[in-house]
């Protein structure tokens, strides 16, 4: 991905960190006896549970977001919300966002449910000022580590075996080789004992610095194309 022109005169994204303060945001609530509106039935039978309508409730403060506790994911904070991000494995929601938090197992059930289910990627979204930069990752010429079969990119959720001499993708499940110069032992827990000084292994989005096969060539000078990676 190319990244966004700086400097005098350049023109600069919109601002996708944050939605307008006047927006509310969204949260769960239920709906007692005494709030039913006159003539409704609250005991009778209905197709509606009240208790799973989304209401807005005005509000001002700031979410503050960690995309994964104790190894699971979270989800995501409502879209309409102001939210700060703190990349703890999973990529920020503004990078990458699913209509659903809840996906559905099978065709069946997704066309049963009749939830609209799509993927929002956004790799070039501005971060909320309070939020830290994405970290920068160089491997100089050889590149970033990648699966030699689909081509995936390094990652937290890839798994290293065999004293961490290899590693198994998470994406097509294939076993390679890791490279002699990026070799470290792995800990009791199974993972290496690096994986929290490196941004490929402990962060959900990170940018790569791009090699000379990614380069353009215009007239005199190489353009760079350097690539986010987001988990």
């Amino acid at each position: 991905m190319v990244r966004p022109p700086s400097g005098p005169g350049s023109a600069q994204p919109p601002q996708m960190y944050g939605m307008p303060a006047h927006l509310p945001n969204q949260s769960m609530t239920s709906i007692s006896p005494g709030m039913a509106p006159t003539g409704a039935s609250v005991g009778g039978p209905s197709k509606i549970d009240p208790n799973q309508i989304p209401r807005p409730i005005p509000s001002s403060a700031v979410i503050l977001h960690e995309t994964r506790q104790s190894d699971q994911a979270n989800p995501p904070p409502p879209a309409t919300s102001d939210y700060i991000v703190s990349d703890t494995g999973n990529c920020s929601p503004r990078y990458m966002r699913c209509t659903i938090n809840q996906i559905p197992c099978t065709a069946d059930l997704l066309a049963t449910s009749g939830m609209q289910l799509a993927l929002l990627v956004q790799p070039l979204a501005l971060p909320h000022p309070s939020e830290e930069p994405i970290q920068v990752v160089d491997f100089g010429e050889t590149g970033p580590v990648r699966c030699s079969r689909c081509k995936g990119y390094l990652n937290p959720f890839m798994r290293f075996i065999d004293q961490g001499k290899k590693f198994i993708c998470n994406l097509c499940g294939f076993t390679d080789e890791t490279p002699r110069d990026y070799h470290c032992n792995l800990g009791p827990d199974g993972r290496r004992r690096d994986a929290n000084e490196r941004p490929e292994l402990c962060r959900g989005s990170v940018e790569f610095v791009a090699t000379k096969e990614y380069m353009i060539y215009k007239g005199l000078n190489f353009l760079p194309w350097p690539f986010m990676a987001v988990v």
